[in-house]
């Protein structure tokens, strides 16, 4: 068939229940807004509850006046700090793990602003530098364990991605999403017609409260669809092979071109210092432990065979270039 009669066609495909059967889910933008203030309230009692078990714990006094005083200043830094580290994200709702590593980094920040302002505010009488620090320990455990007990109910509050997806098939390539609404658009109906204003509203009762549309069309539509995309406020894709292909990590347009993004430049200063410093501060106390046993192997290979310890090996590395191993 070529494209003039499916075109053709397509129009005659019937959908008597469209208008009855769209929306095809609910919004999910109010679910997720609920998730997010159910996150920070949590995180806010947990806090406040570890702050008060210190103060009993530490002090004998679960109403200590530097136990509640400790949780009103870490409370709200907390909660920017987090803001901040994307602790109360989609990624966030849809992974306990990641939320869970983010809420815990977000605790450590905040817990060192606390001791930043208790110190210039001079205010080391009222903070009992124990019952802090047992408060602190005591709301990152009940911070990961608040995330992963929440995630039924994120799950079923918002479901397992968080979003709303939308596959429309166009007689592309086979799209495999987990999750995701599924609708053809030959069956349906749908023509990414932009002369035609009646085809767009029905486009456009398929995409009310999806969050994310991705269609798999043949190349002759894909400039179609994605001005039906741009004109319906929304998340749009159009599969490409070419992407997959060559491994595209992203895209860039230039004056009068654009084009596929298939490789990255290395890190920058920082982010090379920062792994730096992390690789150093992991090998170098390993190395310490590690030092008797590492001595003993060598020991024992060398009476074994008699040869080197360490041999060198080329390896291809930066640049595709070689290097030496040990």
């Amino acid at each position: 068939m070529d494209e003039q009669s499916w075109h053709e066609n397509a129009r005659l495909v019937p959908a008597p229940d469209a208008e009855r059967a769209l929306p095809l889910a609910p919004s999910l933008e109010r679910r997720r807004l609920l998730a997010y203030l159910v996150l920070m309230v949590a995180d806010a009692l947990m806090v406040l509850a570890a702050s008060v078990g210190a103060g009993f714990l530490y002090l004998a006094d679960p109403l200590a006046p530097s136990g509640l005083l400790q949780a009103g200043i870490l409370i709200p830094i907390y909660w920017a700090v987090a803001l901040n580290l994307q602790s109360y994200s989609l990624a966030a709702l849809v992974s306990p793990r990641f939320g869970a590593l983010r809420a815990l980094a977000a605790l450590a920040l905040a817990a060192f602003g606390v001791v930043f302002v208790a110190f210039y505010a001079n205010a080391g009488a009222e903070f009992s530098r124990g019952a802090f620090g047992l408060g602190v320990g005591t709301a990152a455990g009940l911070l990961v364990w608040t995330r992963f007990a929440l995630c039924r109910f994120t799950y079923w509050h918002c479901g397992q991605t968080g979003v709303n997806t939308l596959v429309i098939d166009d007689r592309g390539d086979p799209v495999d999403l987990p999750h995701a609404y599924r609708i053809s658009a030959a069956q349906q109906g749908l023509v990414p017609d932009l002369a035609d204003p009646h085809m767009l509203n029905r486009i456009g009762r398929y995409l009310a409260n999806m969050d994310r549309v991705v269609v798999s069309c043949p190349p002759a539509r894909r400039w179609a669809w994605s001005q039906v995309f741009k004109g319906a406020n929304i998340q749009g894709e159009v599969i490409d092979a070419q992407v997959r292909d060559l491994g595209a990590v992203g895209a860039v347009r230039g004056p009068g071109f654009g084009a596929l993004v298939v490789s990255t430049g290395p890190l920058g200063i920082r982010a090379r210092a920062a792994k730096r410093l992390l690789d150093l501060a992991l090998t170098i106390p390993a190395l310490v432990v590690l030092a008797p046993l590492l001595a003993l192997v060598a020991l024992l290979i060398k009476l074994e065979d008699g040869g080197p310890v360490l041999f060198v090996q080329r390896r291809m590395g930066r640049s595709n270039r070689f290097f030496p191993i040990y």
